[in-house]
């Protein structure tokens, strides 16, 4: 019976109970323990290799293993220990490289973005206006509020209850929207320039960016464009581009001459006309020392002979140069309509300026000579001086004018410009002489000569009737009392030899 159930124990695969075999009395009794639980072989690299789960309330048995599993077992160990170091190594970079994306992104948001040290207002603003802001912040000249990204120092906020922000509109910072206000914030010097006498429309008007750029600028001030350029994109035209310019408004330097804002002074001028030209024209200034100026040139009004921007004349001539002295002297402009007259606008006597300085001079009626000698010019009447300098015309007309303080010049019987007898003279030629040549009494009409004079005796030498000039030349002879011939030859130049000797036997 207990050989059965041994054999039925081993046929399951259990262990015989050694309980009920007899004892022998040679072995030793030794005490009865439970079978031991079968070891169910763990996978390989487990950790649980060699070791066999006991059943419940029963301690493990640890039981040696073959020597292939053992090695399987530590070669696991080694495998997982590799994997657990290489998946830290690879946790660490990952942290490590997320530190630097995060330090990298903080250094560039402090450094490069737009919005660093920004409050919610210049954020917003930004968030539409960045790529704008960006281009003109590489302009060489800022504007100081925009170069610091202080938005709100000139537009208001945007998004307020009453007043939106629309990217399609100027919106500033004050009531009404007067730009003049944002300006005048900071720009408090120009304060005092609103009043002045001449205001430059966009600066009268409040229109500053008209000129400047409230941002940025390649130019300085702020300016839109090139100065040389600016101003002739509303001030242009046939005034500046005629044949003769002048040197400023030529190189388009317009604040030269001009202030941008306002002045005291008519047409924004930086200085009254005349400073403002004797500061270039030093040598033209130099001519306030001589005693006799010319009436322009002494009011310092330019301007009324000169075009200061371009004209089809020389020198700047506001017209062509006869036209605009006569423009002022009318009455001598009639004088060269009569019937004797110098030949203006001919030569040798183009214009008036070859008798007469146009600034100033050192004699009366701004002739550049003394006396006659502006008669005496190459041009005009160089053959007269020999004659009439050395002649007693000129001492004696020379002391009866002096007697009068009158001026010894040619016009002492001539008309400079024109006249209604011949050789320009003043008065007709048989009584200009007597002007002078009359008794005491100042009567013309007395003579102090028996010979007779005027129609209708002809002068059948020179043709004509007889007058002074018949028999003297009054600019000069080397003949007493300025004769044309001496003694008898004289006369002899009319009168026949054969009708006076027949006359006087």
């Amino acid at each position: 019976m207990a050989d059965d159930n041994i054999n039925d124990k081993q046929k399951k695969g259990q262990e015989p109970d050694d309980s009920n075999k007899p004892s022998d009395p040679k072995e030793p009794v030794r005490s009865k323990k439970p079978a031991p639980r079968k070891a169910v072989p763990p996978k390989p690299g487990s950790s649980q290799a060699g070791v066999v789960r006991p059943a419940a309330g029963k301690k493990p048995v640890n039981r040696p293993l073959p020597a292939g599993a053992a090695a399987m077992t530590i070669n696991g160990d080694k495998d997982e220990e590799e994997e657990r170091r290489r998946r830290l190594i690879l946790a660490l970079w990952l942290f490590m490289f997320t530190i630097l994306i995060v330090i990298f992104v903080f250094v560039f948001y402090n450094l490069f973005s737009p919005y660093r040290g920004k409050d919610v207002t210049q954020k917003k603003c930004l968030s539409c206006h960045a790529k704008e802001m960006a281009r003109q912040l590489g302009s060489q000249y800022l504007h100081e509020p925009f170069a610091k990204e202080s938005c709100t120092n000139c537009h208001i906020e945007p998004d307020t209850p009453d007043k939106a922000c629309d990217p399609t509109k100027k919106i500033y910072a004050v009531v009404a929207n007067k730009l003049d206000k944002v300006c005048l914030k900071c720009h408090t010097q120009a304060k005092g320039e609103m009043g002045k006498v001449a205001t430059h429309k966009p600066f009268k008007n409040a229109q500053c960016t008209d000129c400047h750029d409230p941002h940025g600028s390649q130019f300085e001030r702020l300016l839109v464009s090139p100065p040389t350029e600016l101003c002739v994109s509303c001030h242009y035209g046939k005034g500046f581009t005629q044949a003769h310019q002048h040197q400023p408004a030529q190189a388009r330097n317009c604040v030269d001459c001009h202030e941008p804002h306002a002045s005291d002074t008519k047409n924004d001028l930086v200085l009254p006309v005349g400073q403002l030209c004797y500061s270039c024209h030093f040598k033209v200034a130099q001519q306030n020392l001589r005693p006799f100026k010319h009436q322009p040139f002494l009011t310092g009004d330019c301007t009324s002979c000169h075009q200061p921007h371009s004209t089809a004349e020389p020198r700047l001539m506001a017209k062509e140069y006869n036209t605009l002295c006569i423009s002022c002297h009318p009455a001598i402009g009639s004088d060269f309509n009569r019937l004797s007259h110098h030949p203006l606008g001919r030569e040798p006597m183009k214009n008036c300026g070859v008798c007469h300085l146009y600034h100033a001079a050192d004699n009366k009626k701004l002739l550049p000579h003394q006396n006659t000698v502006n008669c005496y010019q190459a041009n005009c009447h160089p053959g007269l001086q020999a004659y009439f300098d050395t002649s007693e015309h000129n001492s004696t007309v020379m002391g009866m004018l002096a007697k009068k303080d009158l001026e010894v010049t040619c016009s002492a019987c001539h008309s400079p410009h024109g006249a209604d007898f011949g050789k320009l003279l003043t008065v007709d030629r048989y009584v200009v002489c007597l002007v002078c040549h009359a008794k005491e009494t100042g009567d013309p009409a007395h003579q102090v000569f028996a010979h007779a004079f005027g129609p209708p005796f002809a002068d059948s030498w020179h043709g004509g009737y007889i007058w002074c000039g018949s028999c003297h030349n009054f600019h000069g002879s080397p003949n007493p009392a300025m004769r044309l011939a001496l003694g008898d030859d004289l006369c002899l130049k009319c009168h026949n030899a054969d009708t006076l000797t027949s006359t006087f036997r």
